[in-house]
């Protein structure tokens, strides 16, 4: 059985598109005794198969939000709140499997920041004007050419990085780049008492 969608439904206000197209969905048993072809079996020990193809929710200027931070999974909601992150984002999900029998689909979400600001609990100098992109495939974070700048447009922070999957359990590797910060309370603030 095929299914397609193409959707349109409201997050916080703004169009929010959901589109997907997966072939190999198994009918509900009761339906499956009346269709007139012969549904394929499996033993009891095989992996049954799952549907194939991709399904798609995309958005464009979402204001972060409570309930899309609550949304966020369980693995990445902490990090994510403890950026205290205010403005807009375009993001888009995708979720694909082509083998039937493949145990993981592949997953990948990019987001673009639009004008965002972050206060990070462990370092909280503010970032305001915040743009660039952040991605991730398969549970692999990506951040590349996040720029902040100041209100002059003076002072310039970037950072880069990716996540890694170690033993201790996934890790965060960040590059941050300054140009042109102030010495001023803001930054002393933020500092650790031993720098």
């Amino acid at each position: 059985m095929l299914l397609r969608l193409d959707l349109e439904g409201h997050g916080n206000g703004q169009p929010i598109r959901i589109a997907a197209e997966l072939d190999r969905i198994a009918p509900p048993r009761a339906l499956a005794n009346t269709l007139p072809h012969r549904l394929p079996t499996t033993d009891a020990g095989a992996l049954a198969p799952k549907p194939v193809g991709w399904i798609e929710v995309s958005g464009n200027a979402i204001l972060l939000h409570e309930h899309l931070l609550a949304a966020l999974p369980d693995d990445s909601e902490p990090f994510v709140r403890a950026l205290r992150p205010e403005g807009a984002l375009d993001f888009r999900w995708r979720y694909e499997r082509d083998d039937p029998f493949a145990p993981q689909a592949a997953t990948s979400l990019d987001l673009n920041f639009i004008n965002c600001a972050i206060q990070y609990d462990a370092f909280p100098y503010p970032l305001e004007r915040v743009h660039g992109v952040v991605t991730a495939r398969n549970g692999v974070w990506t951040l590349k050419n996040l720029e902040s700048r100041d209100r002059q447009g003076q002072a310039v922070i970037t950072c880069n990085g990716e996540s890694q999957f170690s033993p201790a359990g996934k890790q965060l590797r960040l590059v941050i780049q300054g140009e042109n910060i102030l010495l001023d309370e803001h930054l002393k603030q933020s500092l650790p008492p031993v720098v």
